[in-house]
């Protein structure tokens, strides 16, 4: 699947890491070349007011060559193929991998990389055979390379290699390939985290043009021995209609069945269940935006009003709405009757912060003016109209006005604005999705159980 896969520092495009998986594979520089070159060229045509991150598909393909990659902190995670794969096998290991790598050292950055460089490549050596998926089990990987310590640094630091701590993987005296044998812990305790993002298109009256839920299940397991959870839902009739995907611990047939999560969970944290909701209804949407732009012939006068809606009672967070004014637009008077507005005369960009709605308070709102500066050769066909005289320039100055009508006419098109907004509701799910039980089986203890339920954007649009 691999064949070769290397690290990159964004800003740059300096290679941090490289592996090669073929012996025989052909020079790789033209086809980084290529995707650095790319990586500029459409990042300079594409990249939004609100992000410095050039917005570039995932797959690019020139000759011989299939060039898949992931942006993530600031780092490019690259895999360039010469024979036809899945792509989003590539891409769902990729992400894995990063994931794996702030498991074990935390957040990343080019410095991190370059500070575990000899940890990295053993992982690589570990979760991919050959440049096929081997071993991603985070349990099993840290069973044969532990996490780096302060003692281990040190033996790297003095050049004494990395194998000291490590010992046999005893995943082998398992019954499950995902969990340690023999897990002691004096506080036996049990965590889930479900949180769901919003991915909603809407136009100007409310209406969702496009959408999508996005649900991931987190559990969080400190459990001693080998325990078999099962855990059920308070809505369960919900999933039969959703695209579901799970951990490989969990018993899917028992699922198709009962609607039920049956597994023995591996030791520590991981994504236990991901599920996605299509085309949600107008109806279950936390808040309701209520946008008008409305434009004159020399600005225009703009009014937002954000209204909570349904979010069981639990107030919405951290919210943040931004856009972007024409280009044409030359000065801006706005005000809000709650959080704070900024604005970038150089981009046009406004950014309105309001820490917490509460679901019983007044309706947050922005009003506001925007003056425009008048289009290119309007000024002059004023002038020219003004400066013709009686008699004979009665034409010129018919033709001098039709041209100024002309101009405003395409001046005053309204220009599509999109508003972006980003929230947070804690102890909420959009969908109603919620977890009913916990039963544990095979072990005699009675553990502690946890739950949190978040709700938060993603690509929340409304087109104005």
């Amino acid at each position: 699947m691999f064949d070769s896969l290397f690290i990159l520092e964004a800003s740059s495009g300096k290679v941090i890491i490289q592996k090669q998986y073929r012996s025989n594979m052909p020079d790789t520089k033209p086809a980084l070349d290529y995707f650095l070159n790319e990586v500029s060229k459409r990042g300079a045509q594409n990249a939004s007011a609100t992000s410095s991150r050039p917005n570039v598909v995932p797959i690019l393909t020139i000759p011989d060559y299939y060039i898949i990659y992931i942006a993530r902190s600031d780092l490019y995670f690259v895999t360039i193929v010469v024979h036809e794969v899945e792509p989003l096998l590539i891409v769902q290991f990729l992400h894995q991998m990063v994931d794996m790598f702030e498991d074990y050292f935390g957040p990343l950055s080019e410095q991190v990389v370059k500070d575990n460089f000899s940890t990295i490549y053993e992982l690589l050596e570990e979760m991919l055979d050959n440049g096929q998926p081997y071993i991603t089990e985070p349990c099993i990987l840290k069973d044969m390379i532990p996490p780096p310590t302060i003692l281990s640094q040190v033996m790297n630091a003095v050049a004494l290699g990395t194998n000291f701590g490590t010992r046999t993987p005893s995943f082998v005296l398992s019954q499950v390939p995902w969990r340690t044998a023999g897990l002691k812990y004096t506080n036996n305790e049990v965590f889930f985290d479900l949180t769901e993002t919003l991915n909603v298109i809407l136009d100007q009256t409310g209406n969702v043009i496009s959408g999508s839920i996005n649900g991931q299940l987190h559990c969080t397991s400190k459990l001693s021995g080998m325990p078999d959870l099962t855990l059920t839902f308070g809505n369960s009739r919900m999933f039969e209609d959703l695209m579901t995907s799970f951990h490989p611990c969990v018993r899917f047939f028992r699922f198709e069945k009962d609607r039920v999560l049956s597994f023995i969970p591996p030791d520590g944290t991981f994504k236990l269940m991901e599920y996605t909701l299509n085309n949600p209804t107008v109806q279950i949407l936390p808040l309701h935006i209520r946008p008008q732009i409305f434009y004159s012939k020399s600005g225009g006068r703009i009014s937002v009003t954000i209204q909570p809606r349904t979010t069981g009672g639990r107030p919405i967070e951290n919210v943040v709405l931004s856009f972007t004014l024409p280009k044409e637009v030359s000065s801006t008077k706005v005000d809000a009757s709650d959080g704070m507005i900024q604005f970038d005369q150089i981009t046009n960009h406004l950014r309105w912060s309001i820490p917490k709605i509460s679901a019983d308070a007044p309706s947050p709102q922005l009003t506001g003016s925007f003056h425009m500066e008048k289009p290119a050769g309007a000024g002059a066909a004023d002038a020219g109209a003004n400066s013709s005289g009686s008699g004979s320039g009665s034409k010129k100055k018919g033709k001098a006005s039709a041209s100024s009508s002309a101009s405003a006419r395409i001046f005053h098109m309204n220009p599509l604005v999109t508003m972006s907004v980003d929230f947070k509701i804690s102890m909420f799910t959009v969908s109603g999705a919620r977890i009913d039980s916990l039963h544990v089986h095979g072990e005699p203890y009675k553990p502690y159980k946890g739950v949190k339920l978040s709700t938060r954007a993603g690509n929340f649009d409304v087109r104005v």
